[in-house]
């Protein structure tokens, strides 16, 4: 089989995975705080990896010594995934799905270096934004199909976006 039918395949099964993922969390996050999932997920992974830090010591001692780095790291990871939580239980799945997919490609795009991209790439990217530009302004004006229940959907719904940012 061709490299890129297997590279198809496995983006195919990712995507659905990761729509089944937000389906299922937008129905949990309707009857469970999002405070207590943030905690709870947070939580269990500081526990993994402060074990991992603290059985590899000399990687606890490098991360100590960098506090800056390690608080920006933190909130770069905390503001994308609370703000994707706060999306999930106020608004359709689809709709955070997309926001948080399709801002993955943008923002590696805008932090890249290195080789420059092919010239068709950018043109793509840029559709990609628009895209998702125009999918905020219906989605926060309450002209399409999905209802926004209010400043908390419309915030988290930027937040994903700016947190998808910050991700990559």
């Amino acid at each position: 089989m061709p490299t890129a039918t297997i590279g198809l395949t496995f983006l195919l099964v990712f995507s659905a995975s990761q729509a089944l993922r937000d389906v299922f969390f937008s129905n949990a996050l309707q009857s469970v705080s999002v405070a207590l999932v943030a905690a709870i997920a947070f939580g269990l992974t500081v526990l993994v990896f402060a074990g991992i830090a603290l059985w590899r010591q000399s990687g606890l001692v490098r991360l100590l010594h960098r506090p800056k780095d390690l608080l920006f790291l933190n909130i770069a990871t905390g503001v994308p995934w609370i703000s994707y939580l706060i999306a999930l239980r106020y608004l359709e799945p689809a709709l955070v799905n997309t926001a948080f997919a399709g801002i993955g490609p943008l923002a590696v795009l805008a932090v890249q270096r290195g080789p420059r991209l092919a010239t068709a790439e950018p043109v793509v990217q840029v559709g990609i934004g628009l895209a998702l530009l125009w999918l905020v302004v219906v989605a926060i004006a309450g002209v399409g199909g999905v209802v926004s229940h209010g400043w908390p959907a419309d915030a988290a719904l930027i937040g994903v976006l700016i947190g998808g940012v910050l991700m990559a």
